[in-house]
């Protein structure tokens, strides 16, 4: 069965299915729609004889749950390719109790967390299974490392194990430990070099009448995936306006938005007074006040249900806005955004945010203005040392 391209919210989606029942599995390959990110996306695996599933795989970018019932995928922030397999008992039968050949090397994995361990390179230092937050590693007296089976659903997708292992015999969740960045202390900033960036950062509100390089703002999205996350749930969904004319076009609609609001009687108190300021400024002053004359802005958003949102939403732009400063960008937190967004709230159709979704956002920028040296305030913040 071939789908392709179909019409859906998040962009054209294809995917295919391939049974082999005889052979013992089922495979979907998903291409994930890009027009808009996707969070969650479930997939159900029949068997045409209703046969339980034994194990399934996925491979590629995204996290990963299995229900309860075996036979429900979850796949959370899926991008790009996605294959997922479905095992059944007679591929479990056949294969139980043997490695699968690669090279010179023997590699077994779980059945659902693509979890391999190259045995040509494994010391069993247990490393891994010492370091699993969720402990559902195990190594078996003379074996290799293996996951848990009945609990690796409760894997966080953390990829620790892949991380901490000196030889790099691990992979999991498609990830080769091939491609990771080694962690040499020596290319890491040295603390001298953070105390600098930290202390003289400053909130840019003058910015060049200049669009950020693409590739550069393509890097730094990329690395901000990497910002921690609850439960390491990866549930952030990042909206940029990578480009002046669409940010000067959404300024001129928020702005004509907020004044036939403000004029229409319809901002609700505490927000009524500020919202008739900014209107003014902006149309009898000539001065944008809520978002600077900012070539750009980064909205991150959470849903509700994530386990902690509105910490996740705030890491991802402290994180965004180091790496912005360190790339010689200017950012500034646009509080006043949000109470645009509370005043008007249909605005958020225009930015795909949903209406239950926890969000905050960032102006940034070419700076117009450098700074000379770092502010004086080491004594900014009261520390009490706990004793007990």
């Amino acid at each position: 069965m071939v789908v392709r391209d179909a019409p859906t919210y998040f962009g054209p989606l294809s995917y295919s299915i391939d049974s082999e029942v005889a052979e013992g599995s089922i495979r979907a390959t998903i291409r994930v729609p890009s027009r808009r990110p996707i969070t969650t996306l479930k997939l159900r695996l029949r068997h045409p004889d209703a046969a339980p599933p034994r194990g399934v795989t996925v491979e590629g970018d995204c996290g990963s749950r299995l229900d309860p019932s075996g036979e429900l995928v979850e796949l959370t922030n899926p991008r790009g390719t996605i294959t997922v397999t479905r095992a059944t008992d007679r591929r479990e039968e056949a294969g139980r109790g043997r490695g699968q050949r690669n090279g010179n090397a023997v590699r077994r994995g779980d059945t659902m967390l693509g979890f391999k361990v190259d045995e040509a390179l494994c010391d069993k230092c247990d490393l891994c299974v010492w370091d699993c937050p969720t402990r559902i590693i195990e190594r078996p007296e003379n074996g290799y490392p293996r996951i848990i089976e009945a609990e690796a659903g409760d894997c966080m997708g953390c990829q620790h194990c892949l991380t901490v292992c000196p030889p790099g015999a691990i992979s999991i969740l498609g990830r080769d430990p091939a491609n990771s960045l080694p962690l040499a202390p020596e290319a890491l900033p040295s603390l001298e070099a953070m105390e600098l960036l930290v202390r003289g950062r400053r909130s840019c509100r003058q910015y060049a009448a200049e669009d950020v390089d693409p590739a550069l703002l393509a890097r730094l999205l990329t690395t901000l995936a990497n910002a921690p996350t609850g439960v390491n749930r990866r549930e952030l969904t990042f909206r940029v306006i990578e480009d002046r004319a669409t940010m000067d076009a959404f300024r001129e609609k928020a702005m004509a938005e907020l004044r036939r609001a403000v004029d229409a009687g319809e901002v609700p108190e505490p927000l009524a007074g500020g919202a008739a300021r900014f209107v003014q400024a902006f149309y009898e002053e000539g001065r944008d006040l809520v978002f600077r004359g900012a070539p750009h802005i980064l909205f991150v958003t959470a849903p509700p249900d994530a386990p902690c949102p509105q910490q996740d939403v705030v890491l991802a732009l402290a994180y965004f806005e180091l790496l912005a400063h360190s790339a010689g960008l200017g950012t500034v937190w646009c509080g006043l955004a949000s109470m645009l967004l509370a005043a008007v709230p249909q605005l958020k159709a225009d930015l795909s945010i949903p209406e239950d979704h926890i969000h905050y956002q960032m102006l940034f920028g070419v700076p117009s203005i450098r700074y000379a040296r770092t502010v004086q305030r080491d004594d900014g913040a009261r520390v009490e040392r706990i004793v007990l």
